[in-house]
Order: structure tokens, then sequence, then C-alpha cells
């Protein structure tokens, strides 16, 4: 196989998968498999998108992803109510605090940052496709960088395409209606952080839980 070829197939393999899941748009470092780390701190994500419900669906997503991963992960309430009684009530205002200023207040191993860089819908007659764009950046407890990735994720809602001739497009429709008033981002959401960490090692909690098994 050619070297031109491979680049050729990636390309079409990665168009693929962002029309079902997402795509890495960014070099990915390396996968994370530091077995030192148990705790992450998830930092309040910075929103620079227009939707204003878009920072708590991806705080509410990540943390559940990690946690789901055998991490030990802050809950976001606590997190917020913390940062806020040290005068710390904009993310951006966070993220300037520094990872270990960040992890030396929560006793954490280590800290993640997310921004995001797109949250937005676009609507076809019998479509509607929620895309994502948000960067990851994670750091040990002592400020060491050990990953970050910029990832897409574009979710169809009619990916489970109905058939049945004219019942079928009928019921098509009536979805996309629906989801074109108020399109699920919920589900992109959770799709993003989880192609996200799809290479990470299982944490601690999830090691242990195998091994009993």
């Amino acid at each position: 196989m050619t070297k031109k070829f491979q680049k050729i197939s990636a390309a079409a393999a990665c168009a693929a998968t962002l029309l079902l899941t997402g795509c890495a748009t960014g070099p990915q470092k390396f996968a994370v498999s530091d077995h030192t780390i148990r705790s992450i701190l998830v930092v309040p994500a910075v929103n620079e998108t227009t939707s204003v419900d878009a920072d708590n669906l991806m705080n509410a997503m990540s943390t559940y992803t990690l946690a789901e991963g055998g991490y030990y992960v802050f809950p976001m309430d606590t997190v917020k109510y913390v940062l806020e009684a040290e005068g710390l009530y904009e993310p951006e205002r966070m993220r300037e605090l520094g990872p270990e200023k960040l992890a030396q207040l929560f006793d954490s191993d280590s800290v993640l940052f997310i921004k995001i860089l797109h949250w937005d819908a676009t609507y076809a007659v019998l479509n509607t496709q929620t895309k994502i764009i948000a960067e990851y950046s994670f750091f040990k407890a002592d400020g060491t960088p050990i990953w970050s990735d910029k990832v897409t994720v574009a979710y169809n809602s009619n990916q489970n395409n109905s058939g049945g001739g004219l019942i079928g497009l009928i019921v098509e429709a009536t979805v996309a209606a629906v989801n074109r008033a108020a399109p699920d981002y919920r589900i992109a959401a959770k799709q993003i952080n989880t192609f996200a960490v799809r290479n990470w090692e299982p944490g601690p909690y999830r090691r242990v839980n195998a091994q009993k098994h």
C-alpha cells in the first residue's frame, strides 16, 4: 500500500467517523496512561459560543465520562462553590489561576481544562446535524502537560433511518421538525467527551473492578 493511498484511506476513515461520532482535528500527543493519576479536577468549561447552555452540558458530560472511565472526578457543584469562595466566578479567570494552584485547592492529582469553540445545529428537510468543537488540555498537579486535543463531533438526528416508504418519510419529517425546534445537544456532548478520551487507559477504580471480576 503506497503512502499516498494510506493518507487517502485515513482521511476517508476520519470523514466517515465524523458522521457518526467525531474526529480529532488537532494533533493527539499521546494516550493518557499515568497510573499515578487517580483524581481529576474538571475546571468549568470556557464557553466561546453564543449558546448559554453549552458549558453546563459539557461540564456534566465530561465529569460523567471520566467517572465512568474509572477516575475520581470532583463534583462540578463543589468545584464551582470552592472557586467562587476564592472570588473566581468566570471560567476564564479560573484558568488564569493555573493547574498547580487549582490542584492544590482540591488536593487533586490532575486538572482538565475544556474550551467550547463551536456549538450549533444545521437543519435540512429530514435531518438535523448537531456539531460541537472543543479543545481539551490535561495537566498533572505540578503543572506538567499530559495531553491536549481539539475534537469535533457531528451528530445526525436521523442516523437511525426509519425506512418504511411514505410512512417512514412522514415519521422522519416529524422527528426533523421536533429537532429543528429544540435539537438535543446531550447526545453530541456525550459523544465528544467519550471520543476525546478514547485512548485513555481505564482509571484506577475501573481497573480494580476489572481485577475483581
